[in-house]
């Protein structure tokens, strides 16, 4: 037998390995081998099996199979293959977004004794393989790591034992533990709403298609507020009844927790979490209770749309135009259009829903997807009130409009909240200097230098490249540095001194560092321990 495999290298080629008859019964596709290349031994994928090769030049042995069971099933393969072609990279790079962080691709190497009587005779011609099998009489298995620390370069020395018969090398990988119980959680239940018309319609759309097992897209077009959210939870409530899983996807990481709540309420604890501010052993808990059948629903950033369900009947793209589904580093992708292509793959249906719909997506609703409308918002809501105020009538020194101060104090004074949403981060978008017009930008990207206040730092918000904040120009020396602009941390500050006796919230990416800081922040805005909320999208 022969094996093709996919090596985490930036390679798209398949390296053909043949497979030892001892290895013949463990290989299966989706399994992790440890394979030789240039000299070294590398990690990779078994992709695929044949009886007889393709390449005619000289193969090599598959050292070991790594995996007990396979990591990844068929139908990702097809899609790791179909992101490798369409965003040009490799198939390597993709196969490992596959895989949690949490899992170890660290091979330790053991070597074990076998029968060898002759080892007097290797105390005066060969002392370092003398030593380390009398290092084996005393340990019986030792780690290769450990023997590097007694004997330079050993790698050789123990080469020259195996060929012996003297010694049996040993290779493995940390398996995927099993998940922890996770402690029971008491929920308040609630129960199912009724739909409205324009609900309904597009619950029995949807439902259709669930049942007639076929791959569907589906773009949900419902103004803020329609009740998408409602559509949402009762069609994955069907796919639970049909004994399937659903992947729910939304475009930033603070909204899972608040997404997943809503979940809860109504499965109770049936759902994963899946985004890259979890630690790598919580990662590696939900992507095992996942490909136990033991969540039904998955929630998640843009990497949840790789998790690797066994019973995958429905994908939920929420907010399908916002720019954050889009992967900026290798391997780069749009998990919008994976998601598409993975409910295409795997025959089943796809919802993606938006109040606001991107213009490719609007534009292959009725060519390719089948549009769902829900134009009227729940119970005849009324739509927000917008107000667009000129701040050139303004006093040049204030940052609030007067309407808008009006408007805050009216509702604090109601004991109601409110949010300032300011999209720039920092406490000034940049410092210039009055004399000469000098403003400081980042040596590496040539972009404006962000002031904050709270460490008296200038930043590069694109590399993160820091410098401390100048208290007189470089370039010419003058002392009349002005703040130009204004970013969270200012809002913050002048809305203490306007409204001193108002509980302020800051949620930026500077206040959001630590792990949860996110589902800390909204809890306490939630729970009514602050006022106001400043902060970005």
């Amino acid at each position: 037998m022969y094996a093709n495999v996919a090596l985490r290298i930036p390679s798209n080629t398949l390296y053909t390995y043949r497979l030892p008859e001892d290895l013949e019964k463990d290989a299966c596709i989706g399994k992790r081998v440890l394979v030789p290349l240039r000299g070294k031994e590398v990690v990779g994928f078994l992709i695929e099996l044949k009886e007889s090769p393709e390449f005619t030049g000289r193969i090599k042995d598959i050292i070991t199979i790594l995996d007990e069971e396979p990591l990844i099933d068929e139908s990702l393969i097809f899609l790791a293959n179909w992101i490798s072609s369409y965003y040009l990279c490799s198939l390597g790079d993709c196969l490992s977004l596959l895989i949690p962080p949490g899992l170890s691709w660290k091979i330790k190497k053991f070597i074990k004794r076998i029968d060898f009587s002759d080892i007097e005779y290797l105390k005066k011609k060969a002392p370092a393989q003398y030593k380390i099998l009398s290092l084996l009489n005393e340990k019986g298995k030792i780690e290769t790591a450990q023997i590097s620390k007694i004997i330079k370069n050993p790698h050789s020395i123990i080469k020259s034992l195996e060929e012996k018969g003297a010694i049996e090398v040993i290779r493995k990988i940390k398996q995927p533990s099993t998940p922890s119980k996770k402690q029971k959680e008491e929920f308040q239940l609630e129960s199912h709403f009724t739909p409205n018309k324009d609900q309904d319609e597009a619950i029995s759309k949807i439902s259709l298609a669930l049942e007639k097992n076929r791959f569907e897209a589906f773009l949900l077009y419902g103004i803020t507020g329609s009740g998408k959210t409602e559509v949402y939870l009762q069609v994955i409530q069907k796919v639970i009844d049909m004994g399937g899983q659903a992947i729910v996807l939304v475009p930033e990481i603070s909204l899972t927790s608040q997404i997943v709540n809503r979940f809860k309420a109504r499965f109770g604890d049936r759902s994963a979490i899946l985004h890259s501010k979890l630690t790598n052993k919580e990662r590696l808990t939900e992507w095992q209770r996942i490909r136990n059948n033991e969540a039904s629903i998955v929630v998640g950033a843009r990497s949840a749309i790789f998790a690797g369900t066994k019973s995958l009947k429905l994908i939920i793209v929420d907010e399908e135009q916002s720019t954050s589904y889009k992967q900026d580093h290798t391997p780069r992708y749009n998990a919008r259009d994976v998601g598409i292509m993975r409910a295409k793959l795997e025959n089943i249906v796809c919802i993606l829903g938006s109040a606001t719909p991107s213009l490719e997506s609007f534009y292959n609703a009725g060519k390719k997807y089948i549009l769902l409308l829900l134009p009227n918002r729940i119970s005849e809501r009324n739509l927000a009130q917008v107000s667009l105020v000129d701040m050139r009538k303004e006093k040049k020194e204030t940052m609030f409009s007067s309407k808008l101060k009006e408007a805050i104090s009216e509702t604090l004074s109601k004991g109601e909240q409110i949010i300032l949403l300011i999209n720039r981060r920092g406490y000034s978008n940049f410092l210039q200097c009055h004399d000469c017009g000098f403003i400081p930008g980042c040596p590496n990207c040539e972009i404006t230098l962000t002031f904050h206040s709270y460490d008296r730092s200038l930043k590069c918000h694109y590399c993160g490249w820091v410098k401390s904040a100048y208290n007189f120009c470089p370039k010419c020396k003058g002392e009349r540095v002005r703040y130009a602009g204004f970013g969270t941390q200012r809002i913050e500050e002048e809305i203490a001194n306007l409204f001193p006796d108002a509980r302020i919230l800051r949620m930026d990416m500077d206040t959001t560092k630590r792990r949860r800081s996110h589902e800390e922040i909204l809890q306490e805005f939630e729970h009514g321990k602050a006022d106001i909320l400043v902060g970005t999208q």
